[in-house]
Order: structure tokens, then sequence, then C-alpha cells
């Protein structure tokens, strides 16, 4: 088999290479004797990591299945095999087994980046890539250079398995990115792929990309910072937020709290929470104008290819916006985005005002080692 693509850090420390293990799998049908069947369990504990009973279930399931062989390991060492071929010998399994080394995915760094790395699957002798990076591994590539950095990934996926656990802490994630160049440096998540057990119900999607949610009060620094960028709101300005329009409703149980403010500046508003402040602004601008800032925060399209991202954007469309929608939608409410969105949303804040692309891949080399 061809040697499947690797992949490395930002440093070009390895994360997935290829390797090549023992294979064993048995023709049910060909264990001949009325104990063969039983002998080939006691090796189970020793030689494939199955109790006799649960190797005796998987023979009784196979033979009345479709496939010829049913594998009973594909990570056996090398140095193995003549040990397990002199065992079946002597207990007479030999001519219903095949044994042979097979190509397979190895992990340097354990369960790390499991969610980005993804999960390969294998057609006869051949692995192809079912998600992740390892989907983009099926080309005719040597490596691939991520812009992970480790370090930060296995600081970030050590902080979130202290975290997992606890109430109302089911699905976590932890994400850096360089703001000045769009670089991801770390994609952390809990629950995680377990790379190294498949038998593992498995966890092939990375929720920075493929998950969108309301970003909420989260969507209120960037509003901030556009609307006192287009001139028609002043930082230093007071806004009285007893004067109210009665169309101001965020839900059907009316306005929320205002931090107990009566008036403050846009920036105070911002930070005290205020929904009612943040509708107040937003009704300065038109839908076409709130849709620009949007855009321009890339908060309207997919920020990379590099993990096929779900696509966010506007719940409702632009044009059918009246004040209460304009209301929800400047308390983050009425739009969705992914994490990977809001985080390159923010990006223009600290690099001068720049939008960059979001990236994962630094560069790959090609069969006949050219870089690219």
């Amino acid at each position: 088999a061809v040697s499947r693509t690797a992949i490395y850090d930002h440093a070009n420390r390895p994360l997935a290479g290829s390797g090549l293990t023992g294979v064993v799998g048995i023709d049910p049908s060909r264990l001949t004797g009325a104990t063969a069947p039983q002998r080939l369990a006691q090796l189970g504990r020793q030689f494939f990591g199955l109790s006799p009973q649960a190797l005796r279930q998987r023979l009784e399931t196979a033979r009345h299945g479709t496939e010829k062989y049913l594998r009973l390991a594909t990570d056996i060492p090398l140095d193995k095999l003549p040990e397990l071929r002199r065992a079946l010998l002597r207990n007479g399994i030999f001519p219903a087994a095949v044994i042979g080394p097979w190509q397979s995915r190895t992990y340097p760094q354990g369960n790390y980046l499991g969610n980005v790395l993804g999960l390969v699957s294998r057609e006869r002798d051949q692995l192809y890539g079912l998600s992740g990076v390892e989907k983009q591994c099926d080309g005719d590539w040597q490596s691939i250079r991520l812009t992970i950095d480790l370090d930060w990934q296995k600081r970030c996926e050590n902080d979130l398995a202290r975290l997992a656990g606890r109430p109302g802490w089911s699905m976590l994630q932890l994400i850096l990115v360089d703001p000045t160049d769009g670089r991801m440096l770390a994609l952390a998540q809990r629950p995680a792929t377990n790379l190294l057990d498949r038998r593992t119900v498995p966890v092939t999607g990375n929720l920075a990309a493929e998950t969108v949610w309301e970003p909420g009060e989260l969507l209120a620094p960037l509003w901030l910072a556009d609307w006192l960028a287009s001139g028609k709101v002043a930082a230093d300005e007071t806004i009285d937020l007893k004067t109210r329009p009665a169309a101001v409703i965020l839900d059907g149980t009316g306005l929320r709290e205002n931090a107990g403010l009566a008036a403050g500046t846009p920036a105070e508003l911002v930070a005290g929470g205020s929904a009612t402040g943040l509708a107040l602004l937003a009704d300065r601008f038109s839908n076409r104008e709130l849709l620009e800032q949007l855009a321009n925060r890339g908060l309207t399209e997919i920020p990379t290819a590099d993990l096929q991202p779900a696509s966010g954007g506007l719940l409702e469309h632009f044009t059918d916006l009246d004040l209460a929608l304009r209301s929800r939608l400047a308390n983050g409410r009425g739009i969705a985005v992914s994490s990977l969105q809001l985080l390159r949303a923010y990006c223009p804040q600290l690099n001068g005002g720049w939008l960059p692309p979001l990236y994962l891949i630094q560069e790959w080399t090609e069969a006949d080692g050219t870089v690219k």
C-alpha cells in the first residue's frame, strides 16, 4: 500500500504518520472441529485483547454476516506475528486465518488534535480520510504542515479536560487564532474524537467550524466599534434609556434588565449589558447599513474551507427587519455564527483594521518534493 500523507504541526513535530502493523482475519466457515472456536477463543485475550466470551460472540455473529473474514485485530506489532502464527498452527486454526502486515495510521501525540486531524477508514489495503485534515490527505502528497502549535494545543486540551464533566459544561471549545495573519494555533473541544480507540462512539465534527449559534452579548463590542467609526454614534454622548420607543421589543416578555442603568455613554451601555441601549443605537442605522457592518466583519460568509464549516448568517432577510427585529439583532439574536467566524470578526480590532482569512494548512509537500 502507498504510504499515507504525514501531518506535522507548524514546528514540524509529527501529528499523524503511517506504519505497518499485523492484521488477523478468520474465516468462521473454515474453523473445523467441534473445539476449534473454543481454542481460538482462548487465544483471544493474549493476542487480540478480547475475552473468550466476546470472541466467541463475534465469531457467531460473523457466521451469519456477509463478510468472508472476521477481522480480529488490525494493530498487532509485526514482531508478534511469528508467535501468533505458531500459536494458531499448534491449535489447528491456521488454515482458517489470514495473517499479514498492512498499512495503519499512527499518532505520535496520542489523542491530541483528534477533531482537527479527523478519522480514517479502510478499503481493502488502502486508507482514506473520513473527516478533518485526513479528508484532505487523499491526494498525492508527501506531507502537510499545519499552523497548529502543539504546545498550545496540549495546554488547551488539558484545560478543557479539567473542566469537562461539570454540570452544564457538556460542550466546550478553546480556540487560539493569530489576529495578524489568521493562523489557527489551537482548536480544542469537548467532546473530542478518540483516535486510538475506534470502539468508542466517534465524534467526527469540529465544533469551532461546523456548529453555529446566536452570539448574544459577544456581538455588542463589534457593533460599538462599527457604530463609532460610522460617525452616527459619538463616544462621549449620553443615551437616555428612559426615552425608548414602544417598538423596541426583544422577546415576548418585553425588555430585559438594563443592569440598573438609566443613562450612559455607548461604551457604558455595552459594558453594562443594556439591551435597550443597544436597540436604541441600532435604530440609527438602516437595515442595509447593519448588514454591511456584519459583512465587513465576515459574519455573513464561510470563514475557511480547511474544516468545511457550516454557514452562518442572518436568520431573517435584511429587507424584512423591522424595528423589533433590529433590536434583537443589536443584541446578538437573529443571527447565527460559528466560533471561528466570531473570532475572525474580532481580528480587525487587534491588527489595525484588516479582516484576515483563517487558515489551518501552512504548506504541503507534493510527491515530487515540491513545497507549496
